[in-house]
């Protein structure tokens, strides 16, 4: 402690000779994707943001959904005459938003794997 002599001495980096190897081409996307890389890329990232953010991601979503499309609130009876700050108090809106936002995580996270599992379908067919 504070004399030289416990540091390690640097080593000394050895000289590399030539140009660097050019990288690897990138994995071709999966063609059942409709993206290109540059939006794939962006789509990750910006999942990531939402999945971090899960529980006020789904509900700020279903109020915005709400919110400009009335109509479907009707679809939801639990649902139908509640204020949108009724709403934003609902344990049934919370459940169901979040709920619904994982089905959307496993079609949209699995992008970065390449690999899509389970269709939406069969992922949403569970939720009531």
């Amino acid at each position: 402690m504070g004399s030289g002599a416990s540091r390690p001495t640097p080593r000394k980096r050895k000289a590399k000779k030539g140009p660097l190897p050019s990288p690897q081409p990138p994995k071709p996307l999966d063609p059942r994707l409709k993206l290109d890389a540059k939006e794939k890329f962006f789509l990750e990232k910006s999942w990531k943001t939402v999945a971090r953010n899960e529980d006020v991601a789904a509900m700020a979503m279903f109020i915005n959904l709400f919110r400009s499309s009335p109509e479907i609130k009707d679809k939801w009876p639990q649902l139908r005459k509640l204020s949108e700050d009724e709403m934003r108090d609902s344990p049934y809106l919370q459940k169901l938003s979040v709920r619904i936002l994982g089905a959307m995580d496993h079609v949209i996270g699995p992008y970065g794997k390449q690999t899509i599992t389970t269709p939406p379908s069969d992922i949403h067919v569970h939720f009531s």
